[in-house]
């Protein structure tokens, strides 16, 4: 670690710790994000074999109605506003390789976030040194 002046490495903490707060942010979006598919993965999963009719919820007490089975085709965003219709099976099997995506993202932003807090503790362990050091010799005022 490159020394710094005791206000560099304060800057260096605060920037450190609000990097850690938008990981932090990041991770709780991506966790919501990795509910809902979970949760779309088990409604397509818990669809009748055959086809049923069915009253699709768009909001407000509004509901749509719809025959839905497990071999019906629905359509799904397969990235950049790209909208393709597929079968439950493949819709399923797309939703799984998202789901290894976005948890293998949250592992990489935890992994970002412990190497950056590991840091932030050492540098908040010298500022500490460092204002015991000035405190003995009186240089610096005690505030409490």
């Amino acid at each position: 670690m490159v020394e710094l002046s005791p206000e560099e490495a304060a800057a260096r903490l605060q920037y450190d710790e609000a990097r850690i707060a938008d990981i932090e942010r990041q991770i709780n979006t991506i966790i919501a994000t990795l509910n809902e598919l979970r949760l779309t993965k088990n409604t397509l999963s818990s669809l009748p074999s055959e086809e049923r009719e069915c009253l699709i919820p768009v909001g407000v007490g509004v509901y749509l109605p719809a025959k839905l089975g497990k071999e019906s085709k629905v359509p799904i965003n397969v990235g950049s506003d790209v909208v393709v219709e597929k079968n439950i099976s493949e819709v399923l099997s797309l939703l799984e390789e998202r789901e290894k995506q976005l948890v293998a993202t949250i592992e990489n932003l935890q992994q970002t976030a412990k190497k950056i807090g590991t840091e932030a503790s050492k540098i908040r362990q010298k500022l500490e040194e460092y204002l015991r050091s000035r405190e003995k010799e009186g240089n610096v005022p005690v505030i409490g």
